[in-house]
């Protein structure tokens, strides 16, 4: 990416910075391309620009970064990282923003019929399950309608059901997440809302239509995966009794992937909290550092050197 010719020199501060820039990008480009993705994220999730006007902005700045290049100009750097902040916001805001078939729309509406897969459990105790269910479609007043989108539904404790499987749930009304009241509250609309969750649900019915979707999404590919290797850790667990293998089991699938990977008991929880100690089952920095390490050290073999 050069973008000084021979015998050019800076003439101004801004040229001096578009060399800097490109001299940059040339030595580390994936630093600057994730830096400018953040900013791009950022800034839509302040503005929550429109989709389409930032999308083609996004295409337009590409195009312009390629037409520099191909004209050797001093300003490729900048419009690249131009082009990767728009696209980066224009995704961004495709996930806050609901879409024209998203459940929020029938959030006025009572007693209805919610078909979709389970993408996610989030958790399960016996007072129930809370899934995050991608919905298919919305039955009501005997009408059935095309849905897509996604809500954080609760559901009876039986049956149970995990990540893949195709259920109906009835539900007495659909409702958006509650925005911050105060300064210092949590704004649940906001953190589910980039997940790209807007509507929350209480089922008091629940059917399993199929426990194999015919199309999987990644998130629901790894809930199945982890789901796969916690039987594992049931199979290998030592232990008096298979209750107590499985406590063990599911007490190092928290500690290894989260608390929210574990089916472990209340009471379970609450001694770990009492005594300070729940940070265990907590994903660390410590854990992102070794898979990290792990996936250097699979890319670069002995050329890496660990201080």
């Amino acid at each position: 990416m050069p973008n000084t010719r021979p015998g050019d020199a800076p003439t101004s501060w801004l040229d001096a910075v578009s060399v800097g820039l490109g001299a940059a990008l040339v030595g580390r480009p994936l630093l600057f391309v994730a830096g400018s993705l953040i900013v791009g994220i950022v800034w839509a999730d302040r503005v929550c620009p429109p989709v389409l006007p930032t999308a083609l902005l996004g295409v337009f700045a590409l195009a312009l970064w390629g037409l520099f290049i191909w004209y050797d100009a001093r300003w490729d750097g900048l419009v690249l990282c131009l082009a990767v902040a728009l696209g980066g916001a224009a995704l961004h805001s495709h996930t806050i923003t609901p879409g024209a078939r998203d459940p929020v729309h029938f959030a006025d509406v009572r007693e209805i019929d919610l078909t979709g897969t389970v993408q996610r459990v989030e958790t399960r105790g016996r007072d129930g399950q809370r899934v995050v269910l991608r919905v298919h479609s919305v039955r009501c007043a005997g009408t059935e309608f095309d849905a897509r989108g996604k809500t954080l539904c609760k559901l009876p404790s039986s049956p149970v059901v995990r990540a893949g499987h195709t259920i109906e749930a009835s539900v007495a009304y659909l409702t958006p997440p509650d925005r911050a009241g105060n300064p210092g509250q949590q704004d649940n609309r906001g953190r589910l809302a980039r997940r790209g969750i807007h509507t929350m649900a209480q089922a008091y019915e629940v059917r399993v239509l199929a426990v194999e979707p015919l199309r999987s999404s990644l998130d629901t590919t790894i809930c199945l995966l982890r789901e796969y290797i916690v039987t594992i850790f049931e199979k290998a667990m030592p232990g008096r009794d298979p209750d107590e293998s499985k406590l063990y089991a599911h007490l190092l699938t928290a500690m290894v992937f989260g608390m929210r990977s574990a089916d472990l008991p209340d009471a379970v929880e609450d001694a770990f909290r009492r005594s300070g100690t729940i940070h265990l089952m907590v994903v660390s920095g410590a854990q992102i550092s070794i898979v990290a390490l792990a996936i250097i050290c699979l890319i670069c073999g002995d050329r890496v050197r660990v201080p």
